[in-house]
């Protein structure tokens, strides 16, 4: 028996014999059928202003015959809106999702209790880096004596790049 009819319903079985006698009627069988596409939850929380904490988005439930059960998430660098079988970055069963994970965007998606996802949502200004810039390189010095001295740095890769740079003269190499 195939059911494919969106809804819940109820299945009785009985059996017939070969002298065609009909057998008792069973006790009804539920099923719940939810084949519908998910719709893209709304979305709000994002900024531009770079933070090396987290943020907090908060979504807006899709309607779905068989209910939401959870919302997945994936941090890219990338405007480019994710393929449907990337690993996605976490989910949540809240409609008020903390991303902590270092990226430029976050796109969210729906899933169903039926298992169906929904597209991935717009890309959405995450923002966050919480990654340590490495040391920047450095030319420049000598041991010759001069009046002065100029240095050139090479940036180190930063998601939210360089906005400055401090130095510290010492008489130690002892940093």
């Amino acid at each position: 028996v195939i059911i494919a009819e969106n809804g819940t319903h109820y299945i009785y079985f009985r059996a017939i014999n070969n002298a065609g006698v009909i057998g008792e009627i069973s006790l009804p069988q539920t099923t719940k059928i939810d084949t519908n596409q998910v719709d893209i939850p709304g979305v709000s929380g994002g900024s531009t202003t770079w933070v090396s904490t987290s943020r907090t988005f908060t979504l807006t439930e899709p309607s779905s015959i068989s209910g939401i059960k959870q919302y997945e998430y994936y941090v890219s660098n990338s405007s480019t809106k994710p393929s449907n079988n990337v690993t996605v970055t976490g989910s949540s069963t809240s409609t008020s999702i903390n991303v902590a994970t270092t990226g430029t965007y976050v796109y969210f998606r729906a899933v169903n209790n039926a298992g169906t996802k929904s597209e991935w949502s717009s890309a959405q200004n995450l923002y966050v880096d919480r990654e340590t810039p490495a040391a920047p390189g450095v030319s420049g010095g000598s041991t010759t004596l001069a009046g002065n001295r100029t240095f050139t740095l090479t940036a180190p890769s930063s998601t939210s790049g360089i906005v400055s740079y401090e130095y510290y003269v010492s008489n130690s190499t002892t940093q």
